[in-house]
């Protein structure tokens, strides 16, 4: 995967996890603080996918294009960005 797909597929999966986990009422979670949580897990997302699609190269379970390498990349980068939102929330 490409450097932009890892951007874009990571995002999108950082926000998803943000948006879907529910959040308590606090003053905190308005504001500046909300648009810190955002960030954070969009760069967790980003962050996750890259290192997931990079470990599964490393370790030799997928080639570079294949659909589980894409697989592989959505799922560590879920779990980075869930674990992320669950400790900061």
């Amino acid at each position: 995967m490409g450097f932009l797909a890892f951007l874009l597929l990571g995002g999108a999966v950082g926000w998803s996890a943000w948006y879907f986990y529910p959040a308590r009422k606090t003053p905190s979670s308005q504001g500046l603080g909300r648009i810190k949580g955002v960030v954070g897990a969009i760069s967790a997302g980003i962050i996750g996918s890259w290192g997931g699609s990079f470990l599964a190269l490393l370790g030799a379970l997928v080639k570079p294009g294949q659909m589980l390498e894409w697989l592989v990349a959505i799922v560590v980068a879920w779990l980075a960005a869930a674990i992320y939102v669950a400790f900061t929330r």
